[in-house]
This record gives C-alpha cells, sequence and structure tokens, in this order.
C-alpha cells in the first residue's frame, strides 16, 4: 500500500509504501450497483448526465454517491437478501 515516492503527482504527506497481509477472506462484487439496484434502496437517486449523456439507464452503473450512501446500501442488502453481511472493502482490500 502506499504511493512511490517518484510517483507523479504524490504529495510529501503521503504514506510510504508498505506491504499488507489480509489475514480473513472476503468476497467483492465484480461489477457495478445499476441504477436499478440501488433505486431500490434509494427511488429518488438520479445519476445525472455527464457532457450530455443521461447517465439515468437502470442498467448503467450508479453514480453521485457519497460514501455514506454506498455505506447505508450496503446495509440494506444485508437486511434485504441475507444471511450474509455486506459492507464497502477496506482500504487494505481496495488496494
Amino acid at each position: 500500500m502506499g504511493s512511490p515516492e517518484k510517483e507523479e503527482g504524490r504529495d510529501k504527506d503521503e504514506e510510504a509504501q508498505h506491504r499488507v497481509t489480509l489475514t480473513t477472506g472476503y468476497y467483492m462484487q465484480t461489477t457495478e450497483v445499476t441504477n436499478a439496484q440501488y433505486r431500490r434502496f434509494y427511488s429518488g437517486h438520479l445519476s445525472g448526465e455527464d457532457e450530455g449523456v443521461s447517465l439515468e439507464g437502470d442498467d448503467q452503473p450508479a453514480v453521485r454517491v457519497s460514501w455514506d450512501y454506498a455505506s447505508a446500501f450496503a446495509e440494506f442488502v444485508t437486511r434485504t437478501c441475507g444471511p450474509r453481511t455486506y459492507r464497502l472493502p477496506s482500504e487494505q482490500e481496495w488496494e
């Protein structure tokens, strides 16, 4: 994890590269959450548009979702789809 010292745009305060070891297994979804899936949680969600192109299609990825709302969505999926617990990946898992 971390950034190489010579990485372009690296801030001197960024964390130096170091190894991490994950001690427990996890699963990560391999596709984006679609607008249709996300709207089961928050029916009023609007992904908007980008450069005049609509991002609202049901099969398109849900965008413009904050970390807090993404976390709440994972809790919603846990409650409605159980028995597994769903959550956002940790920084180490994401790396």
